[in-house]
């Protein structure tokens, strides 16, 4: 998930009314950012990743990495819309 999954399930969780799953396909959280925190002097991004890493885990949204996501997965778990 990038930045704008990782701040939409932040936000969704903080309403607190619904349980979130926040699901990515890679094998952690970051999306672009993680590329763009290789470049020198934009170690910030490492920074932002910790912070939402911490926000996901305050929130309780539930993190599936290494998951791709289809139809079978979001029916079988029962997710709302």
């Amino acid at each position: 998930a990038g930045p704008a999954g990782l701040s939409f399930a932040v936000a969704a969780a903080e309403r607190g009314r619904i349980a979130v799953t926040l699901f990515d396909r890679a094998d952690h959280i970051g999306g672009q950012f993680n590329m763009a925190r290789r470049i020198p002097g934009k170690e910030e991004f490492d920074e932002t990743l910790r912070y939402y890493r911490r926000q996901l885990e305050l929130h309780d949204v539930e993190v599936r990495l290494g998951t791709a996501v289809d139809v079978a997965t979001l029916l079988d778990g029962k997710y709302d819309d």
